[in-house]
This record gives C-alpha cells, structure tokens and sequence, in this order.
C-alpha cells in the first residue's frame, strides 16, 4: 500500500482503478480456502480484511456525501471519539470486520464491489479543488486526526495493496522484481539514485546467473547474451611489467569460459554493470507488474523489523524535492547494498574482515588493442616500478576500467585528479602516447563480511546488503542474484498461504562459491530439503570441478531433452511451481503429483522423462545423472533445487509426496 497522495483529481481516480486492479489480481491467486481458513498472526483471515476494507470504503463515501462516516462503518460514537486517545484501535477495527461475519466470501467480495464503485462515483461527481480540503471540511463535528492534510489521503492510503517493498535498484533489486515479476507478484521498487549506474562496477553473470536469466523472457537473456565479450577474451590472465611490456606469465581461467553444453545450456557474460543494468531495468518495467522509482530514497523503516509486525511501514523521500510519503507492503527485500541503511536500522552487526584493501577504479576509453590483441585476455596484472594495478577489458572495443591500489583514505582518493590517472594509465601500459578519455573515477572497499542475520520481521536482507565478498571469480554480485531467486519463490507460497511464515521458510542459507565447483555443485541443507541418505559428490578439486547429481539440496542438472523434434533443457521445465520428474516407468509418480498437490493447493508440473515418456533424453542420461531408477523420482523446487529423490517407486505415491510438500513448505496441516 503507498501512502503517496495524488496531487489532483485526475491522479486521485487512475490511483484508486490502480489499487482495485492489484488488490483483484491478488485476490484471484488464491483459492477459497485460503480467504476463509487461514489466518495471520492477529487471527483475520483474507475474508476479514475484505470486510473491513468494505466498511472502511463505505465510510469514506459517506464521508464525502458529508453523512457520518462511523454510522455508515458500523461504529459506535463513542468509540470513535475514544480511537483519538489511541484506547480503542483494535475494538474499532474487530467493530468494522465483524459487520461483515454473516456473509460469504462471495458476498463480502460482492460488498467490496459496490463499495468501490460507489466510493469512484462520489469522487466523479466532485469538483477537484474540493477534494484537496483536509477531513474537517467534510465532518466538522466528528471526530478525525489530521485535518490540514487532503481528503485524498483517506481513501488512496487504505485502499491500495503492495505485496513486496524492494530497497535498491541495482542487479539484485532487479532481478528481485524480475523474480517476483515470473511468480505473478507485484512489487515497488525504490533507488535512491537518478538511474541506474554510470560505473562499470561488477563485470560476470555467471553460468548460474545465466541459467536464472532464462526464465525472465527471451528478450531480456537474448539482450545480456548479445554484451558478451568476444570468447578469445574470456580464457586466460595475463601478468606483465606493462600491458604492452614483458610479459611474466599467463594463466587459464576455464571459469569464465562456460562450462560446455553438456553441464549447462548456458555460458557465463562479461561485460559491466552500466551495460547490463539498464537490460536488467527494461526487463522488469515490462513485466507490468514491477513499479521501479529511481530518485526515491528510503530514509527510514517505521514498522516490520519485528516479529509480530503485520507489515512494513516506510517513510521515502524524493530528489530532489524533498517530499516525503510513506509506503506501505507485506514484505520487504533490503538490497541496497553494502552500506545499507536497512541493516543499520535493524541493528544488525557484519561479520569477517573489513578494509582488506582499497582500489581506485578509472573508466576510460582508449584503442589500446593494437597492443593486446596478440594476447587477448580477462584480466592484464601490471606489475611495474612506478604502476602496478589490472587492467579489465570491457567490451574488446575500447573500454576499459582499471584498478590502482592506494590507502583508503579521503586525501589519498581525492588525489587522482583525471590527470593523474591519465599519467598513471600510460605508465602502465607502458606508452606515453596513450591518449585516454577519463569517462568516471570512484572508489571501492574490499570486504568478507556475511551479516549476522538475514531475516528480521518482514525483512530480508540481500547482495551486499547480507554478504560482501572479495572479487575472485566475480561472485559478489551473483551470489546476489541468486539470494533473490532463491527468496522469490518463498516469499510467493508464504503469501499464498501454502507455506508457513518467512522466518521459518526463507531458510538463512549461506552458500557462496567460485569457479565451476562451487558455482554449480553448492548445495542447501535446510528444512526445506528432505535428505535421502546418500553422501554428496566429492570431486578432487571442490573449487573447480563439479559433479552432476541428483541428490536432495544440489541444482537439478541440466540433461538436454526432445520433445516434438524441439529441444530443450531440463532446467527449461522449472517454472514457478514445484516440479515433478519421473523416469520412463514413473507415471504413477506424475499422477500422484497432481493429486498431491491439488490436496495442498500446489499442484507441481509433473513429466516422465526417457523411451515412451513426455520427453526423451540419450538413453540413460536422465536416470543416470539424477541417481534413480526408470520408475524413480525427484521433485525440484521452483528455485531449481532438488528438494527430495526416490530412487524407485513406492507402494502409496500420494501420501508420501504430500507429506514432502508439508514438510518442504513447513505446513502444519
């Protein structure tokens, strides 16, 4: 819900169509049982909340048509005068939901109706200039609270619904409103800043990241997959006395070269923040259901850093006006980075080394490619007299960004003037007729922090926000990603009401990882993972090396499917619900999905994999690689995780899988 008033009537009436929209599509993803029977921690069902939002409509009509207002809500006199002296809230809301217990939820909804359309009809009939008059206009005589602010308020500030908040607009926030975006789930996104970033910053989305990136449409992968740097420049370091000097030595990075086709159907990007940012941006503005306001900070955290808060309260204001609004919403992701105000607020400590180093990094441009293209490479270490620092190629085209050591300090940082970095760029790379065009000049810290916790309230932490890593192997920024759509489809069942509540869902999971190994072959062991006994892989080299497995908490691996002379991967068959796959002679387990989770109100895709199947893969490769039988199973989460495996089929299919789906989903019934 924001509490941002609309400045006319025009705004007023586009606000409350807006509101009644969302609050619909909502309403419409959940089934019955889930208005009527389950509860939030005060005890109101979605039923009671419609009733009370029906009653608190029809007294803002009443309002308007200058009636009493608590007459028309149901409300005693004196209990509205005794609210002013904050006695009676809570009697005075139970008052207004109660009214409504007699009906159905079709009735209720039915009365909601009219009383929203009764409420836009009054608003039409208005003059505008009216509408800007303060509550005391209307009601002289009655009680209200604030009387200088516009009536406007009174109606949009209750009537409009915000399932997630998210504080940051950088990738992770992005991808938190693409994430939520694929699961039907509305959300606000707030950045202080004017855009999206002008700095390279973060250069890899790994093969993982990529992976993700498929389920948020064709156009925004095929965009990130088109910035990629040209494959020459993505398999090996080079260190140098210069960039065009001696060369002292090379090293292979398989990491950034993909993994090959057979692990992933995906290969890593390289490219920078400021090319993929703006991608990331497009992508969720036109999902429709994600609202990204840059130039909005928020400044303080009123409500949901406690347990027992029934949502989030936040003040913003805007640059640079100044104006200050409040919003309301269900859940709030904080990824606003590694200085985030959220976490300061909530009072959560950082744990592990801070100030490890400090960089300079310069962005410029500059063809120094005459001097690198008979060693292409990902990275150029320089280690000269009189510079030493790397060298990173952005696009093979002439940007570049480099990296220079210095102390930390505000004195030494404001030092390097573009002059001063245009001498250091042609000391190291060893030309003096290097002509470089300074593009930005900032600053950046290394940490390997991880914040003490992650989930407060109604409150997650994510990216830097939660974890700072240093920038081997590039994972800072995807481990980010990777938070969010891990949290997206929790946060998703935990609204519905098929899951249990956030602190008890959205596991506080701490898996970070470099290089192939732990870029693939990490895994969860939480609640939300039923373990079947067997031990994981244990490769040579756990850093690099990754080993397929099927086995509960590890990614579901990538098998390349046929269906219709269309090929497609497996993790092509992850959608935003829990999946179901079987071998060949695993049909009883697909259909027992299907009941299982229409019991549950979840019910899974479901598909047989191999001769005669829904898909066919080489023969034995799906069985293979995910550690089951022909008539075995696993049911993968929507974040792509193997939640639980059966090697072979079982006597009662229905009951076990709906018995993994509770646990799984911390369901007490």
């Amino acid at each position: 819900m924001t509490n941002e008033d609309p400045a006319n009537k025009e705004q007023f009436l586009e606000q409350l169509t807006q509101a009644w929209t969302e609050l619909q599509v909502t309403l419409d993803s959940f089934r019955e049982e889930q208005m009527t029977q389950r509860q939030d921690r005060v005890g109101w069902t979605v039923r009671d909340h419609l009733g009370h939002l029906a009653s608190w409509e029809e007294g803002i009509t009443a309002l308007l048509r200058r009636e009493p207002r608590w007459e028309a809500m149901g409300v005693d006199m004196e209990l509205a005068k005794s609210r002013l002296v904050g006695e009676t809230e809570d009697a005075l809301n139970h008052v207004m939901r109660d009214r409504m217990q007699e009906l159905s939820l079709a009735e209720v909804r039915d009365r909601l109706r009219s009383a929203n359309e009764a409420l836009k009809s009054q608003v039409e009939s208005m003059d505008g200039e009216e509408l800007l008059r303060g509550y005391s206009h209307f009601a002289p005589d009655e009680p209200g609270e604030e009387t200088g602010r516009p009536v406007f308020g009174w109606v949009v500030g209750n009537s409009r619904h915000l399932p997630i908040l998210i504080v940051g607009g950088g990738p992770v926030g992005l991808a938190a409103a693409l994430e939520l975006a694929r699961h039907g789930v509305r959300s606000l996104l707030l950045e202080r800043h004017n855009s999206t970033t002008w700095h390279p910053k973060a250069r890899n989305l790994n093969t993982r990241t990529m992976e993700i990136a498929r389920g948020w449409g064709r156009a925004v992968h095929d965009e990130l997959t088109a910035v990629n740097l040209p494959p020459g420049w993505t398999s090996q370091i080079i260190y140098a006395r210069t960039l065009a000097g001696e060369e002292l030595g090379r090293m292979p990075t398989r990491g950034f070269a993909g993994s090959g086709r057979k692990v992933s159907p995906e290969v890593p990007l390289l490219s920078s923040q400021d090319v993929f940012e703006p991608i990331l941006r497009r992508g969720a503005e036109t999902t429709g259901l994600a609202e990204l306001r840059f130039g909005h900070e928020a400044v303080q955290v009123d409500a949901g850093m406690s347990t027992g808060d029934d949502r989030v309260v936040v003040t913003v204001r805007e640059l640079p006006s100044e104006r200050r609004y409040q919003v309301e919403a269900e859940y709030l992701i904080a990824a606003d980075g590694a200085a985030s105000s959220i976490r300061s607020q909530m009072g959560i400590e950082l744990d592990g080394p801070k100030g490890i180093g400090h960089f300079v990094n310069v962005y410029f441009k500059a063809d120094l490619n005459p001097l690198v293209a008979h060693r292409p490479a990902i990275l150029y270490f320089v280690a000269g007299e009189d510079a030493r620092g790397v060298f990173q190629p952005l696009d093979a085209r002439g940007r570049w960004l480099c990296q220079i050591n210095y102390d930390g300090t505000s004195t030494a940082f404001e030092a390097y003037t573009p002059e001063r970095c245009t001498a250091w760029i042609r000391t190291a790379v060893g030309d003096p007729a290097c002509a470089p065009e300074i593009l930005a000049v900032a600053t950046w810290t290394m940490n390997a922090t991880v914040a003490r916790r992650l989930v407060s309230g109604r409150i997650i932490l994510a990216g830097d926000a939660a974890h700072q890593l240093p920038p081997t192997g590039g994972f800072g920024m995807n481990t980010g990603i990777q938070d969010v759509h891990n949290l997206a489809w929790k946060l998703t069942m935990v609204r519905a009401g098929v899951a249990g509540t956030p602190e008890e869902t959205v596991a506080e999971s701490r898996r970070y990882g470099n290089f192939l190994g732990m870029e693939l072959g990490f895994s969860y062991d939480s609640a939300a993972i039923m373990a079947d006994g067997t031990e994981a892989p244990s490769p040579e080299d756990a850093v690099i090396d990754y080993v397929p497995t099927g086995r509960p908490g590890h990614r579901a691996p990538h098998v390349w499917l046929e269906r219709d002379g269309e090929r497609c991967s497996t993790l092509d068959l992850f959608g935003s619900g829990f999946t179901l796959l079987a071998g060949p002679s695993g049909t009883s387990w697909r259909d027992a999905a299907r009941k299982a989770g229409d019991r549950l109100g979840i019910p899974p895709g479901g598909f047989t994999i191999g001769s005669g199947g829904d898909f066919q893969d080489e023969p034995g490769d799906w069985t293979r690689q995910y550690g089951v039988y022909d008539d075995g199973a696993v049911l993968v989460r929507p974040d792509g995780h193997v939640a639980w495996r059966s090697a072979a089929a079982v006597p009662e299919p229905v009951g076990v899988l709906s018995s993994i789906l509770r646990r799984v989903l911390q369901r007490t019934a």
